[in-house]
């Protein structure tokens, strides 16, 4: 199952053989979506393009055949659908709450963010990243200190395993995109802005796995990722350059990793 966001984007359900387009909607084009596949696809919720500043959120619940102008009051990078169809967005400050609406976007509740782990006595709220990715039925939300899921619609949310190593994460080192999975939901690649990170034990213990092949400089520069954990293959591409500026045009980035599995006995 796969799905495009870009101007208008679409999805398919069956491999890329067949596509159901997107009508028009938001009027700037979609900037970023997300879909909820455990529906059949039907709920699509999508961020405007910001031409006019106004970044308003859209939702679909026919597969984006219609969509629903949610305004821009919840809108954010940090949006998500969780798998009862519960909608949720958190916008981009320290302690700032999870919006989340179970009527479609009708009303709205706020709810604290889960705080870092700390041993300073210091509490920050926690920073999530871009949209959820469900696995197995599960929810997962990327964030700036480690990997989270929710088990009760988001009313809390658990870090899962340990959060990502401070030789992994700080000013130098910001999350861009994931999770990515492997084989199963303990095998887990996310995409930093200058390196791939990985966890094989479902986040008990993570390890930087290669270098980027290019540095993102921002989320403005739109770089993505993509993980085959059937050839245990890397992909990579990044929509501007490294000032951000100029367009890449034909660069897709693919490593081949050809891992060897140690002898536990050696």
């Amino acid at each position: 199952r796969w799905a495009i966001f870009a101007s208008r984007g679409g999805l398919s359900q069956d491999g890329g053989k067949t596509w159901s387009v997107f009508s028009e909607g938001p009027k700037w084009g979609l900037e970023q979506a997300c879909v909820n596949w455990l529906d059949n696809g039907r709920m699509v919720l999508a961020r405007e393009h910001s031409c006019d500043g106004k970044e308003k959120i859209f939702l679909s619940t026919d597969g984006g055949f219609t969509w629903n102008d949610l305004g821009n009051t919840y809108s954010a990078t940090a949006l998500g659908i969780l798998p009862t169809g519960t909608i949720v967005t958190q916008q981009t400050k320290d302690l700032l709450p999870v919006n989340r609406s179970e009527d479609h976007g009708k009303t709205w509740i706020t709810q604290p963010a889960p705080k870092i782990p700390s041993t300073s006595g210091v509490e920050r709220g926690v920073q999530f990243v871009y949209s959820i990715t469900t696995f197995k039925g599960a929810p997962y939300w990327l964030s700036t200190v480690g990997l989270y899921t929710t088990r009760d619609d988001d009313k809390s949310w658990t870090i899962v395993g340990n959060p990502f190593p401070d030789t992994l994460t700080g000013k130098d080192h910001f999350p861009v995109q994931g999770p990515l999975f492997g084989k199963d939901e303990n095998h887990i690649v996310i995409m930093m802005n200058d390196q791939f990170i990985e966890t094989i034990d479902g986040g008990v213990h993570w390890h930087s796995l290669m270098a980027t092949p290019i540095k993102v400089p921002s989320s403005y520069a739109c770089a993505f990722a993509g993980y085959d954990p059937i050839s245990d293959t890397l992909y990579f591409s990044m929509r501007h350059t490294a000032d951000a500026h100029d367009w890449v045009q034909n660069h897709i980035y693919r490593a081949e990793l050809k891992r060897v599995i140690k002898n536990t006995n050696d």
